[in-house]
This record gives C-alpha cells, structure tokens and sequence, in this order.
C-alpha cells in the first residue's frame, strides 16, 4: 500500500512538472532542439556564399547564409526555414542542390541555433522568420525573379503563419513545405504520446500547448500565391494525417504530394523528387520588375 502511495505521488509530481514546463514555455522542449556545432560550410560543398548576420524584431543577431546561383542567372531565391534540430549546417543537405539550377538559397538559424543569439522559444522564433522576410523584400542583394519560401517540419509550420501574416506577403511568388504539422497542440499530443511514463497524458497535457500561431489557422490567407505540401506516408515523426488538414485547410491554388516511400523530410534526397520541385518552382511566372522601393530587373 505504501509503495502504491509513494507511486501515486511520484507519478502526481511528473504530471505537475510537465504541465507547469507546457504552460510556461509553450511546449519548447518538444519543439526545439537546436546546438551550435558547425558540421560543414557551404564553400566545402562548392558553393560560392555570404554569412551575413541580421536582426530578429527584437534585436536579436541572426545567422544566415545566402548560397549564390552557380549559373551565370539566377532564376529566383529559395528562402529557406529548417526544422526543429541542430542548424544550417546539417540542413543545407536538403537545399545544396539548388544553386545548380539556378536558384539562390537564404538560409536563416533561429535564436539559439548555430551562430545565431539568445534562446529559441515559439514567439520568439517566429519573429525570426518575419525578420528574414523583411530583410530580403527589402535589400536589393536578392534575386527576385522568384522569389519562394521553402520552410521543413517545424520551418513549414513557421513559414505558413509568418507568411501569412507578412504585410507584403504579395511579394512571395509561392510556399513550399514539407513534412509539416497543421497544429502546435496536436504534434505536441502526438510526440508526448511516444513519451515513456507520460505517453498516456498526451491529451490533458497537449492543452498546454500554444496554438495560436498552428498554420492551419493561417494557410488560407497565402492565397493566391500557390502553395506546395509534401509529405512521407511513412514519416514516423509526424503524420500524414497532419499534412492532409493542412491542404484541406488551403484556400488555394494548392497541391499535396503524397510521397509513398519517403520518411520525414526525405524528399529531396531522390533526383526525381528534386527535378519535381525544379519543374514547379521554373513553373511560377518571372517578375519582370519589383515594388518601387526595390531593384528593377
């Protein structure tokens, strides 16, 4: 009976401690898990680049890269948002390819993450990804024949609110995402439900989770510009299902590729995948001209 109540009470204490770190940090440690060791830079790939440092809404100094076109043209900028681990320095082996055809990449680390300051936390992040908007509608460096935001995992979900809720949001030709979430609050139930001890609380403590800022409440207002969802029907990490709210959520023109071998953002790691994308993204009409304040080109 004792080892029943000291059970219970143990028990009683884990919940506690997880809601009270939910309520407060709005699920961070399930949504943030970044570090700063650089594993490799862009020239050990062959790409010629800028690091170039900008400032979050807050001040905050941000990392960046923007991988230059190994063209002699440049058909547009990819802006690249990654998920929720490590830094640019592991996902550029998602975007690397790109410059080969002609697209230049900005690729952004969020607070806390590889060279960038201060500590990742939702609102704070997605200040983030609204600063690298600004910063590359405004600065004439910037190839905007094209120009795209490409956002994975956690980046997709930033990429489709901050996107969304960008004043000048009629300068983004198009959103791409893969492997994204529809809600804060149900990826969150999801992950915690794989949680040994607490797994079984994945609902009552999923109400801790800010939702406020899900992409689900916010994918409709992209439109018109086109919208892209990709998702693995073998990602283990988050579901399909996710992915289907998402489309069924968008006010269009969208499109969901349903990849039936792929995991979680493995897209571009097969060749027909990435020649895929080329033919969507060579799809979107050219500017000939941007706003006033810009370059014309």
């Amino acid at each position: 009976m004792l080892c029943l109540v000291s059970i219970s009470r143990r028990l009683v204490a884990v919940v506690t401690i997880a809601s009270c770190c939910l309520s407060f940090y709005g699920c961070t440690a399930f949504f943030f898990h970044p570090d700063r060791i650089l594993r490799v830079t862009p020239d050990r790939l062959g790409l010629p680049y800028e690091e170039l440092t900008i400032k979050s809404l807050d001040g905050t100094d941000l990392t960046t890269w923007l991988l230059k076109s190994k063209l002699d043209f440049c058909k547009g900028t990819v802006v690249f948002f990654h998920g929720n681990a490590e830094n640019i320095s592991s996902h550029i082996q998602s975007i690397y390819w790109l410059p080969r055809y002609g697209y230049e990449v900005f690729m952004v680390d969020y607070r806390g993450y590889g060279g960038s300051d201060g500590r990742p936390f939702t609102a704070g992040v997605h200040e983030d990804v609204r600063a690298a908007l600004d910063f590359v509608t405004s600065d004439s460096r910037f190839c905007r024949k094209r120009l795209v935001v490409l956002g994975q995992s956690l980046g997709g979900a930033l990429a489709i609110t901050a996107t969304a809720k960008f004043p000048r949001k009629d300068l983004i030709d198009g959103v791409i995402v893969e492997s994204t979430f529809a809600g804060y609050k149900s990826v969150a139930r999801h992950v915690i439900s794989r949680v040994p001890v607490i797994g079984w609380l994945s609902a009552p403590l999923s109400v801790f989770t800010y939702d406020h800022l899900s992409p689900e409440r916010y994918i409709a207002r992209l439109s018109p510009s086109p919208v892209l969802i990709i998702h693995g029907a073998n990602d283990p990490m988050i579901p399909i299902s996710e992915a289907e709210r998402l489309f069924a959520a968008a006010k269009g023109p969208a499109e969901f590729w349903r990849l039936e071998e792929s995991g979680h953002i493995g897209a571009f790691r097969s060749e027909a995948e990435r020649l895929r994308l080329l033919r969507f993204l060579d799809a979107l009409p050219a500017r000939t001209k941007v706003h006033s304040d810009s370059t014309t080109y």
